[in-house]
C-alpha cells in the first residue's frame, strides 16, 4: 500500500513509512497534546518536504492566533498562503450553529482543488457540540467521513478526548477512522510524560507501544520510536 509520510519526525518509524494514502486518520488527546501542533506540522511537512499542498480547516480558531501560534514553530503561515501553497478555512463555533454539517462538507469540497493532497479538520469535537442528540451526531460524522473519503486526500480530523490519560471511552468517530493515534499524558512518579500511541491503521503493520513524545519549539512534536515508557519509570 503507498505511504503518505507525515514529517513528524520518528512517527514515521512506528507507521513503518507513513499514513496509508487517501486515508482517514483521526488523532485525539486531552487539552495540551498537542493535537493542532500535529495536524500543522503534517501539513507543513508536506508542502516543504512533498511539494504537497494542503489545506486546513479550523473549526475553533482565528486565523490570527493561528498564524502567531504556529510562529513559535516556525512555521510561517502567511507565506505559505501568499505562494498558494496552504489554505485555511476558519469557521468560529457561531458560525459554524448556521451552516450545520451539510455546509461544513460543501465548503470543504469547495477548498479542497484537484492538487490538494494532504487535508486537516481541527477539532471534530466542535461539530458534535452542536448536535446534542446521539444518532444524529453519528449520521453527522458518517457523512462526513464518506464525503473525506471521496476527495482523494490523505487526512487528518483530530477530537478532543474526555480523558487525557490512558482511562478514556470510545467514540463512534474511532470506528469509522482508517487510523487513530491517541496523544496521552501519563503521570510516571509525579511527572507528566506525554506518550503517542497508534491504536489502529488499517491496511498497513505499525508500532502500536505507547512511545514518548515532546513538543519542541525548534521541531513541533518529536516522537521517540525506541524508548518505551516503561523505562521511563
Amino acid at each position: 500500500m503507498e505511504r503518505v509520510p507525515t514529517g513528524i519526525e520518528g512517527l514515521d518509524e512506528l507507521l513503518g513509512g507513513g499514513f496509508p494514502k487517501g486515508r482517514i486518520i483521526l488523532v485525539s488527546g486531552g487539552p495540551g497534546t498537542g493535537k493542532t501542533v500535529f495536524a500543522m506540522q503534517y501539513l507543513y511537512r508536506g508542502v516543504v518536504d512533498y511539494g504537497e499542498s494542503g489545506v486546513f480547516v479550523t473549526l475553533d480558531e482565528p486565523v490570527e492566533r493561528l498564524d502567531e501560534n504556529m510562529a513559535s514553530f516556525g512555521i510561517d503561515l502567511p507565506k505559505l498562503r501568499e505562494e498558494g501553497k496552504l489554505s485555511i478555512v476558519a469557521l468560529n463555533p457561531i458560525q459554524f450553529v448556521t451552516i450545520r454539517p451539510g455546509g461544513l462538507i460543501h465548503i470543504i469540497r469547495e477548498a479542497v482543488k484537484p492538487n490538494v493532497k494532504r487535508l486537516a479538520i481541527d477539532p471534530l469535537t466542535t461539530m458534535l457540540l452542536q448536535e446534542k442528540d446521539p444518532y444524529q451526531q453519528r449520521l453527522d460524522i458518517m457523512r462526513l467521513f464518506s464525503t473525506l473519503s471521496e476527495l482523494g486526500c490523505t487526512v487528518v480530523v483530530t477530537s478532543e478526548a474526555k480523558h487525557a490519560t490512558l482511562t478514556r471511552t470510545f467514540h463512534v468517530e474511532e470506528f469509522l477512522a482508517d487510523g487513530v493515534i491517541i496523544l496521552h499524558k501519563v503521570i510516571l512518579k509525579s511527572k507528566v510524560i506525554q506518550a503517542l500511541q497508534i491504536e489502529k491503521m488499517r491496511g498497513v503493520t505499525y508500532d502500536g507501544q505507547l512511545r514518548p513524545y515532546q513538543i519542541t519549539t525548534e521541531k513541533g512534536i518529536v516522537v521517540y520510536p525506541k524508548e518505551r515508557i516503561i523505562e521511563l519509570e
